[in-house]
């Protein structure tokens, strides 16, 4: 795909739909009034839909990025995380979005398909775990995606072994657990979970890709 973000028509498409979706748009119509106007394609779309929401909602967003720090109980939303950084390693596109959180428009939720690249990213992953010490993650997988069960006492069988203190469960969704049970903070780029915690949330994919591969990306801002 040719990079969307050196485009002029791009970037007045991303002005339009922020400048609607700030004076109470509903946000599919809105994109369908953009993406036609400017002859969007597909990916251009997505772009949009996960990377600009109002300017007020970015605002409350942003503020609450933050790093774990001695003590926190962190819930981390796991398939959220490797998911995103499997989707770098693919190729896919990734940006910052208005909000701040790192983004992309890959579509392998709910589905591993490489299963190298997410190994890979399972790796990164507990190396950056293991590095934040006196710290308590709790890692949730949702059960529907296959082999979560597998996946979860691995998991909590690998953070044994490197000494990071925690567990990995399947739980139907991760969403409820992270948005509604006590912690000090929380891993996820989901907008409707970060929208419902009052506490601080951790960029886990951006912090990683940042830290081991100098990664640097696209910015929607305004």
């Amino acid at each position: 795909m040719r990079d969307p973000f050196k485009s002029k028509y791009f970037s007045m498409a991303a002005e339009d739909y922020l400048l609607f979706l700030d004076k109470g748009y509903p946000q599919r119509t809105t994109l369908k009034i953009v993406g036609d106007k400017f002859r969007l394609n597909r990916d251009q779309r997505q772009i949009l839909y996960r990377g600009i929401c109002q300017t007020n909602t970015a605002t409350e967003r942003s503020q609450k990025i933050g790093m774990p720090e001695d003590g926190d109980l962190v819930l981390v939303d796991t398939y959220n995380v490797l998911f995103t950084i499997s989707n770098y390693f693919l190729g896919k596109q990734l940006f910052i979005s208005n909000d701040g959180f790192l983004r992309d428009i890959g579509e392998m939720r709910g589905r591993i398909k490489n299963k190298e690249m997410f190994t890979r990213s399972e790796k990164l992953m507990i190396e950056t775990l293991k590095g934040w010490k006196n710290i308590v993650f709790r890692l949730f997988l949702d059960e529907p995606v296959p082999f979560s069960g597998r996946f979860a006492i691995k998991l909590s069988k690998t953070m044994a072994e490197e000494d990071i203190e925690g567990d990995a469960i399947t739980v139907h969704s991760a969403d409820y657990p992270l948005k509604n049970e006590q912690s000090t903070a929380i891993c996820t780029s989901d907008s409707a979970i970060i929208d419902k915690y009052k506490g601080k949330v951790i960029d886990l994919p951006h912090y990683i890709l940042k830290n081991y591969f100098q990664a640097e990306f696209p910015r929607l801002s305004f």
